[in-house]
Parts: C-alpha cells; structure tokens; sequence
C-alpha cells in the first residue's frame, strides 16, 4: 500500500488582493517521483515555497509525514524536511565536499572529526552508489552536474524525504540530465520522493512516475504513469500553442548563396575544430553536449577573445581579425540574448515605447529620431503590442509581455544575425510557446537566427538543422526532415 508523504489540501494564497495559489490540491507518495509542469510561472515559486516551509495560507491545510504542520489557523513558518535542488547552488565555496556534506548535518562536530573521517565515509557512500564523483575537487571547480550530486548526497544524508528539482534542463546538458536521472531513481529507490519541475512534458515523463499539470494557480490534471504520452496530454496543452497564421513564408530564390555566418574550423578552447554555416532566415540550433559552448561563441562574436586557428566570416567576409578588440558587434548586424534578455535587453525605467524605438536611431543613421518615425512606429506595433505599448513603466508588465517586446526591438532593428543562448530556459511553458513563435517571426523576416542550447526539447518547432556539439566539434547533424530521428 503506497504511503503518502505530503498533502496539499484545498490550499489558497493570496499576495496583494491577487490570487497565487487557488484551492490547489496536490499529494506525493513516499518512493515516488512526481512531475510538475506548468503553463506560467505565477504561483510557482509560492507553491514551492510552500512545501519548503510552513507560510501563511488563506484557507487549507498541508500534511507532511503523516502530521500537519500547516493550517489557515496557524503557519509558524518553520521550514519541513524538504532539500530544493536548484540552479543557484547551496554549497559552501570555501569548504570541501567532505564538508559540504557533513558539516551542518545535525550533531556535527568539527572538533573531533577528522578530515579523513570525513572524506573516507563520503568515499563510501560514493563506491556504495557507484557514483562518479572526486572528492577531492574544490567545490568551485565543480562541474554543474557534479554540484548536484553533492547536493543530492548532502540531502540524502542529512535524512530529507523530500527532493525538489526545480527546471535543471535550463542548466544541465542531456548528457549531464541523464547522469542526474540515474541518481534521483537511485534515491527513489532508497524511499526519497522527488519533485521534478520542468517546462517540457517530454522531459518530465522521461523520469516521472506521475505528473501534475499546473495552471491558472492549480492542479489541472494529474497523469498516472500508463497516461504519460504525447497523445494524452496535447488536449491539455492545445490551446497554449501559438498561432502560425500570422507568419509567412519568404522566399529567398535567386539571392547569390553566401552564409550570414560561417565558422570554418575554429579552434580557441571549448571549439577544437567547430565548423558551421548560417544562411539567410535560417535557424540553425547547437546542441552544447559539455556546456561553455554558448559563451565561446559568444565571446568570439564580441571580440572578447581571438581565434587560436580557423575563420569567422561574415556575409562573405573574412572577420576573424577585425573582431577582435572592436567591440562593433553591432555594427556587424549580430544583436546577442543571452542569460534573461528581458533583464539585459530592455531599460525598466524606459516606457515601452522608448524601448521598442531603442537603437533605431542607428539603424536609420540619425540622431535624432522624428516624431513622424515615432507616430509611425506606433501605429504598426499597436494592434501587435497590445495595450502594453502605452505602459510607461515595464514593471508592470508580465514576463511573456516583456519577452514579446525584447523580439519586437529586434525586428525593428532588422540584424542579419540574432544569437540566442538557451532562449527557452527562462520562463513557463506558455512562454516558451511564445517565443518560438517568435523567432519564426524573426525568421519570417530574413533574419538568421543562431540558437545554443543543452537540449533540443521545443527547438525543433523553429530549426531548420540541429547539429549535436561534443568536445568542440559536430558529433551529428539533422536536416528538418530528419527530425524524427533524434532521440529528444
């Protein structure tokens, strides 16, 4: 008889008269991994919080363990029993793995244990698990995969019977996901249940054992593991797909055949040998299958670094040198989203339409824009932008509104060449579904569009060719038409 470990029971949260979490139901078994996907991000963070600590709710009750420890009429706001795996490490830098592990497990005493205690029970646990770990690496050389596992270890140790994995394709390769499977069934095995947040329902059934679908602030489907496929779930999740109406092909026939962007055996450190072209309106996605990719590129591109052997050219022309110490990249018609570009694309304290008008002055050479320009710019974007085009203040804005405007910019500044680092790993399903949209509207353009990302889930809808890079150089390649063949 399966044991249940945690219980959300017609729980509601409230935050500034608006409504995060609504009469959400939700309950986990002990030895069970449960997926969690969710349409957006509103709420998320507070349901997770939620079951990591006992905050104040407006009407409910959470069981953890067989007790309640959460009720309407009373939140101590102590914390549960609950370890939260997440992009932001919670190890210490200054300390060993030894002592990552160990030092604040309950009853610790540095005093009269010996590092060599230490590191000979950590190398236990590690043969015992036929783990694949150096204890003896600084925390801050740690691979990310490899921080993970200590976290995992660390709370495996310290008795937590509850693991949330929050979103770790946004950081982790495939290669390194599947490193992190093997130990999350291992910990299942042990009786540690697993939350496991992601944005793609592929990724989740990969590992789940159930899911729960989240949206509008709770519970909308809960999927037993025999009904955990694609045919199940599309009527769900139908409605979030963009609308393709909208776009239109271009055709590019009789155009002289040049690449906008064309990496011809380059060499520095993470590319040993990398070879690629770009052509006009293409999408061309990399699949970094070590991670540091994204940034090499990125770094060359800007001209942070020089090329040890190889050649970068640009629509025919051989920039290996000029770009180097320019910093022109703009000028290059290359505009480079990385990280969040919500937060590095767009100035908060800018209306919307100063952001949307931002850098055309350079597109059309002039100073001084006209305010014809800005009445015209106005009325083209209105119907496309919504109400948000006369919001004076960006904070107000949702994060798929803000998103939308990061492209809208773009498309104004019509580059050749957009580079986007990981472009899906911010954000909600319904985010991620607009951006793709998106992107085949910069495509739609003529815009060559140049994606990096540690795993292809949801690419594929805006690629034209998807190349796997291992060890700096092309392990495999795929044509549109070969799609079906990669193993997501």
């Amino acid at each position: 008889m399966k044991r249940e470990l945690l219980r959300i029971d017609h729980v509601t949260i409230t935050e500034n008269e608006e409504i995060l979490l609504n009469n959400i139901n939700f309950n986990m078994y002990s030895f069970e991994i449960m997926g969690f996907i969710a349409k957006e991000e509103k709420g998320v963070s507070k349901f997770i919080e939620l079951i990591c600590r006992n905050i104040a709710i407006n009407t409910g009750s959470v069981w953890f363990a067989g007790n309640i420890v959460n009720r309407y009429s009373y939140s101590d706001n102590q914390l549960n029993k609950v370890y939260l795996l997440e992009e932001k490490s919670h190890l210490v830098e200054s300390l060993s793995i030894a002592d990552n592990i160990f030092v604040l497990r309950q009853g610790f005493k540095k005093l009269i244990i010996s590092e060599r205690v230490l590191e000979k029970q950590v190398m236990q646990y590690i043969k015992e698990h036929r783990l694949t770990i150096d204890i003896y690496s600084n925390i801050s050389d740690l691979s990310s995969i490899d921080r993970c596992i200590v976290e995992l270890i660390k709370a495996d140790i310290m008795g937590y019977k509850l693991i949330i994995v929050d979103n770790p394709a946004s950081y982790l390769t495939k290669n390194e996901l599947e490193e992190l499977y093997k130990v999350l069934l291992m910990l299942k095995k042990k009786g540690i249940s697993v939350l496991y947040i992601g944005n793609h329902h592929e990724e989740v059934f990969n590992i789940a054992d159930r899911t729960s679908l989240y949206s509008d602030g709770y519970i909308k489907k809960v999927f037993d593991y025999e009904e955990m496929t694609d045919g199940n779930i599309k009527p769900y999740i139908s409605e979030w797909f963009f609308e393709s109406s909208k776009l239109h092909e271009v055709s590019f026939a009789g155009e002289e055949e040049r690449s906008v962007l064309f990496f011809d055996k380059v060499y520095y450190n993470v590319t040993k040998g990398l070879s690629f072209a770009l052509s006009k309106g293409e999408c061309l996605t990399l699949i970094d299958m070590d991670n540091g990719l994204a940034q090499e590129i990125s770094d060359i591109l800007t001209g942070n670094i020089h090329i040890k052997s190889g050649k970068v050219i640009m629509s025919g022309r051989n920039c290996t040198d000029s770009l180097y110490g320019s910093n022109n990249i703009i000028d290059e018609n290359i505009l480079i989203l990385s990280g969040d570009p919500t937060e590095k694309n767009l100035f908060k304290d800018m209306s919307y339409l100063d952001n949307l008008m931002f850098m055309l002055d350079r597109r059309l050479k002039k100073s001084i824009i006209k305010n014809s320009i800005r009445r015209s710019i106005y009325r083209e974007y209105k119907d496309v932008a919504g109400d948000s085009i006369n919001e004076k203040n960006l904070k107000n804005l949702k994060f798929t509104e803000l998103i939308k405007l990061v492209y809208l910019k773009v498309l104004i500044y019509r580059p050749k060449l957009v580079y986007c680092i990981q472009p899906l790993a911010r954000g909600d399903m319904l985010a991620r579904v607009k951006i793709l949209g998106l992107i085949k509207e910069l495509m739609s353009a003529g815009i060559s569009v140049l994606i990096v990302s540690t795993n292809c889930s949801d690419l594929l809808e805006v690629a034209d060719r998807v190349s796997f890079i291992e060890h700096g150089r092309i392990k495999a390649s795929y044509d549109k038409e070969e799609f079906d063949s990669i193993s997501k």
